[in-house]
């Protein structure tokens, strides 16, 4: 076998060398931005937990609220206010008084229920809102379709908080804590609805 040849030698790289920029200032482009940082954000964490699906879950405590949700004022007068999610199944119900340290359950049966909602869709004792000086929660009274809050559907047994701005789905209709004059409010445009 003939003998290897030896590699050339590697030029010794001065400090100033070795600190200066291959490419000139000018030439280094700006950097690209996401036009949705947010949204690269949540791709990553997908890919992430993809990858790693033992890794432990990242905690979204200090996520903002949903848009146009904030909590409503503690000594704030508020009413229960139950409509067909389709206009043509009915008017809405009577707007039902909130006070605080009260508790509205909602079913399909005429006993145990304080808001009788007519609906195959709807369990028999479906659903639970109350008040306390911490807010209006919902819960899910362990029924066959489920309670829906902001598009997604809560764990059975578990109270989930209504802000201003969000309304829970029971069966076929929707429930929303209000104002009283945010009731005649909205009384008043589903009247107009109807009409039209």
């Amino acid at each position: 076998l003939p003998p290897r040849a030896a590699p050339p030698p590697t030029p010794r790289r001065t400090r100033e060398a070795a600190t200066a920029s291959p490419i000139p200032a000018a030439e280094i482009p700006d950097p690209i931005l996401h036009p949705n940082p947010r949204a690269a954000r949540r791709r990553s964490r997908e890919k992430t937990t993809e990858r790693y699906p033992d890794a432990a879950p990242r905690l979204e405590s200090s996520a903002p609220p949903p848009s146009g949700a904030r909590p409503f004022r503690s000594g704030a007068e508020l009413v229960v206010c139950v409509e067909p999610i389709d206009p043509a199944d009915g008017e809405a119900f009577e707007p039902v008084p909130l006070g605080v340290g009260d508790r509205l359950v909602l079913g399909r049966s005429a006993e145990g229920n304080d808001i009788i909602l007519p609906s195959p869709k709807v369990s028999r004792q479906h659903a639970v809102i109350e008040r306390t000086p911490a807010g209006v929660t919902v819960r899910d009274l362990i029924s066959r379709n489920g309670v829906f809050v902001g598009d997604e559907r809560i764990e059975p047994d578990t109270e989930v908080p209504l802000t201003l701005g969000r309304s829970a789905l029971i069966g076929a209709y929707r429930v929303v804590v209000v104002s009283p004059r945010n009731a005649a409010r909205r009384t008043t445009s589903r009247q107009r609805a109807l009409k039209d």
